[in-house]
């Protein structure tokens, strides 16, 4: 009797040691999806979190960002390994962004953050969310008045000042992915990306009131190349222009790009085929070998040819010279014009040719608002304004 009882008694022990320890084991952590809105779209990643409350393992699962950003992703985001909400998660202090990739870098730090329930989904990260919005608009106010005061020194300053805030401290220009994103309704929210918006809305608005004052007096990479063909050992720079014909044949190339990027970057769904713009390779420090190629190619032109990039290859220029077509404000010839052609030679960009009664036209898609043409004309036939030929 005792015999049979403990044989059956066995077993049944066993199997309740068996379900003891198979419920009582630590259960793998299930891993959670986060999605975050980068630079160039939507990120999604999977986190995995210990009981504890520690990240163990963070990983990218899609993702519409360039090859030269995604192959630093991995190392950035080992650096949130280890760390549990008691961490502050701020870009600068104990997170490094990827270089030139801030905002995608704070994006997933922020998607991160809240996933975490470290914060507010609307706290603001910035440090100081007025200067994105102050130092911009002060610079293209600046550039504004240097167009209508005619003043190259003025133009020269706010070049300088977008060479140093847009392209060294923020590494943020206009650029083609911004504006494909913008169309994909991918854009970053302004809280996470506020110079961006910020940028792209006072370019257009612009263009619209005065001309292509940001491609004109503000772009970074404008300005060096502008400087590369200055330092050419010539006597008159701006009279060696391309063949008219050929010229504008050229020209043509940029506005294909325009249309052939966004049109598959709209058919691919994320606007990671818009990543052929030298300048970002420049500022942001890495890129391809294909990109560095382009980017030396691009600087080796620029010395023989005023802003070759920006005349012949350029998509941001060929959409801000669609939008200043429409411009309220333009360069225009009064009935003091003596035919003499001196503004045709001395525009650098070639936007001004001479109609066959010997009348100057200016091209608002090509001018870049530089006043050479005002200043140089000797009987001041040219004015800039909302009206032409008027009688001085």
């Amino acid at each position: 009797m005792h015999k049979n009882f403990y044989l059956i008694l066995t077993p049944l022990f066993l199997l309740l040691m068996a379900w003891g320890v198979h419920h009582n084991k630590p259960q793998a952590p299930a891993a959670t999806s986060i999605i975050a809105q980068g630079y160039g779209g939507p990120i999604e990643m999977s986190l995995t979190v210990s009981a504890q409350g520690t990240i163990e393992e963070l990983k990218v699962l899609r993702h519409n960002e360039t090859t030269s950003y995604i192959n630093r992703l991995d190392g950035f985001l080992k650096q949130f390994i280890g760390r549990t909400r008691k961490n502050s998660f701020i870009i600068g202090q104990d997170i490094d962004a990827i270089s030139g990739a801030t905002i995608t870098s704070t994006a997933i730090t922020r998607a991160l953050k809240e996933k975490m329930n470290m914060t507010a989904p609307h706290e603001n990260t910035s440090p100081n969310p007025l200067m994105p919005v102050v130092i911009p608009t002060a610079l293209f106010l600046l550039a504004t008045f240097a167009l209508f005061a005619r003043h190259p020194a003025l133009r020269w300053a706010a070049l300088a000042g977008g060479f140093v805030y847009f392209g060294i401290i923020t590494h943020t220009m206009l650029s083609i992915i911004q504006i494909t994103q913008t169309g994909l309704n991918h854009t970053p929210h302004f809280d996470l990306n506020p110079l961006g918006l910020v940028l792209l809305t006072l370019t257009f608005i612009s263009a619209i009131v005065v001309g292509r004052i940001y491609c004109g007096s503000l772009c970074p990479f404008a300005l060096i190349q502008e400087i590369l063909f200055y330092l050419k050992p010539h006597k008159h720079p701006l009279t060696e222009h391309v063949d008219p014909l050929t010229d504008r044949t050229i020209r043509l190339t940029k506005y294909a790009l325009l249309f052939m990027i966004t049109g598959l970057c709209f058919i691919l769904g994320n606007a990671s085929a818009a990543n052929i713009e030298p300048f970002i390779t420049l500022f942001a420090g890495h890129g391809s070998k294909l990109a560095w190629s382009l980017l030396t190619l691009m600087l080796i032109m620029a010395v023989f040819n005023f802003r070759f990039w920006c005349k012949y290859l350029c998509p941001v220029g060929a959409l801000t010279g669609l939008a200043a077509t429409f411009s309220l404000n333009k360069i225009r010839p009064n009935t003091t014009c003596t035919a003499c052609g001196t503004c045709s030679k001395i525009c650098p960009t070639q936007a001004i040719s001479i109609d066959p009664q010997g009348a100057p036209v200016i091209d608002p898609a090509e001018c870049i608002s530089c006043t050479k043409c005002l200043r140089a004309c000797p009987v001041n036939a040219l004015t800039f304004g909302c009206h032409g030929h008027e009688k001085k």
